[in-house]
């Protein structure tokens, strides 16, 4: 993402070169100075590997077609609520066609105090229907797809930096929005955080029971937090971890091969990696957040580079 202050701003692509290492990055306007988050998926059912970027700036999830020659076509933009923030794809109304979920941090309202989901169903032929809106609460910043209940119909859950707190002075949290299977939502369920500033979430089945769980970032500081899933679309409370500062983003992989699921976690301010291997047993109850990952995280040191 190039965000650019009265420019207009670019996606750039940077195809491998097979031996490690990139080509020189092409770059594409998407319609307005700040884009902010890429999703991939194949959107028209071509085969081809399309981008979709939400653009703060227009208010809009920008659509890149892409040719299957690592280009792209010109950008088609679709309405959101203000503010877009995180976005991601699935198929929510189990049509078979991917469809773009979007954070709208401001929603529709001017004093950016109720922010919304936007759905965007897709075609099939790479465009979308006009969004459809779903209350969400206090500035959502990101969103990740899961199926919490297991009923087989996604289930949303969002970052939220203030929880539900107007004066934002409290920790953050998470909301869950359960999915209907026809593309609509029921209303948010809010959980707190362990920290403040909670802005983005990811979803992973920790302790390797029946309830899909969730690790959200709280950037406004140096910890994450675990929320096991019961299984039936709710949440235990959350347990927090130490990371570096301002955790930013997570990925979940099996780093040291035992077969359980870590984190890495990216921590922007003390420019390291923080690793918190997984030591879950089976069966370990509610309280099972507290023992998913080792107390004690590695943390890989990554000094910026300047040329």
């Amino acid at each position: 993402m190039n965000n650019g202050v009265n420019q207009f701003g670019t996606v750039s692509i940077l195809l491998g070169d097979g031996h490690g290492g990139f080509l020189a990055p092409v770059s594409y306007s998407v319609g307005g100075s700040t884009p902010v988050w890429p999703v991939v998926a194949d959107f028209n059912g071509d085969g081809n590997a399309d981008v979709a970027v939400s653009v703060t700036t227009t208010n809009s999830v920008a659509v890149l077609l892409g040719n299957g020659d690592g280009t792209f076509g010109p950008a088609v933009n679709y309405g959101v609520g203000s503010s877009p923030q995180g976005i991601t794809m699935a198929d929510v109304n189990q049509d078979g066609k991917p469809d773009v979920i979007s954070a709208d941090e401001c929603g529709d309202d001017p004093n950016c105090r109720d922010g919304t989901v936007s759905v965007l169903l897709g075609k099939g032929d790479g465009s979308f229907e006009p969004r459809l809106t779903f209350a969400e609460g206090l500035f959502p910043l990101s969103v990740a797809v899961s199926d919490f209940n297991r009923d087989g119909k996604a289930d949303l859950v969002i970052a939220n930096p203030c929880g539900t707190d107007v004066t934002c002075v409290s920790p953050g949290g998470v909301g869950i929005m359960l999915g209907n299977g026809d593309g609509t939502f029921q209303p948010v369920v809010n959980y707190p955080c362990t920290g403040f500033a909670t802005a983005r979430v990811d979803v992973g089945n920790f302790n390797g029971d029946i309830g899909e769980d969730v690790v959200a970032l709280n950037v406004q500081g140096s910890d994450i937090t675990v929320l096991l899933g019961r299984g039936d679309g709710t949440l235990y409370p959350g347990f927090d971890y130490i990371t570096g500062l301002t955790p930013i983003s997570a990925v979940i992989g099996q780093f040291n091969h035992d077969g359980a699921p870590d984190l890495a976690v990216a921590d922007q301010n003390s420019s390291e990696v923080s690793v918190l291997l997984n030591t879950a047993q089976a069966d370990l109850g509610p309280a099972a957040a507290a023992h998913i990952f080792s107390s004690e995280r590695l943390h890989l040191f990554s000094p910026p580079k300047f040329r």
